[in-house]
């Protein structure tokens, strides 16, 4: 097993407990030893809360590696509040099994559509007005079989449903990502996944630097 990362510099440990500090907010507690043991004995499940409230991202995935190794494997780890696609697959191959969040609703409410190339589509933008295709071709969503970009296009800032449209998109690109995720890790494609997933992702810009970190931590390179 991979050993937890150090601590972030701008924050301390508490060497009686994994307790990850920045600044002076407390961002987890995971307690060793006999509260471990309690955890394990009585609960169906573990949250790790307290994340996706400001800090950086290099805290942020450190923060979930250091809560996965020290938590009982056989528990389901749900990690609240995390819904970017990126971190989603970050969290999941470091341990996590569950998230929820609202920017697969909330993005999808200013007609923005998550897609795998490039990561989001606007479709406000005018650009989508005689665009015939789906917002993805390969998307088995009720949306993606039944309407156009140019159709979502035209509704999606003038009426409710165009945002209920983008929005069973959204959480169907969700859903099919940790499928995808699922079916790396069950075959040992991990690395073929991430390099395709983050080369598509990241299309104009370059893949941040705690990306790179996290994936390096976790034993892969990447080939982008």
């Amino acid at each position: 097993m991979l050993p937890p990362p150090a601590a972030p510099e701008s924050g301390h440990r508490d060497k009686q407990s994994e307790t990850v500090t920045i600044g002076k907010r407390k961002i987890i507690s995971v307690f060793k030893g006999k509260n471990v043991v309690e955890i394990e004995q009585s609960a169906v499940g573990i949250a790790i809360g307290g994340l996706s409230g400001g800090e950086e991202k290099s805290q942020f995935w450190q923060v979930v590696a250091a809560c996965c190794e020290a938590l009982p494997s056989h528990l389901p780890r749900y990690v609240m509040g995390v819904g970017f696609p990126v971190d989603l697959v970050i969290c999941s191959l470091l341990g996590a099994d569950m998230f929820d969040c609202v920017h697969p609703t909330r993005t999808a409410r200013f007609g923005t559509a998550l897609v795998r190339r490039g990561g989001q589509m606007h479709l406000s933008q005018k650009r989508y007005a005689d665009d015939f295709k789906p917002i993805e071709e390969d998307c088995d969503c009720t949306t993606c079989q039944t309407y156009t970009r140019a159709y979502l296009h035209m509704i999606v800032n003038k009426e409710t449903v165009g945002c209920h449209l983008v929005s069973v998109h959204n959480i169907r690109h969700q859903l099919r990502l940790m499928e995808d995720v699922r079916n790396a890790i069950e075959t040992g494609q991990v690395q073929e996944f991430l390099d395709k997933f983050l080369k598509e992702s990241f299309l104009t810009e370059p893949i941040p630097q705690w990306v790179r970190d996290a994936v390096e931590f976790m034993g892969y390179k990447l080939a982008c």
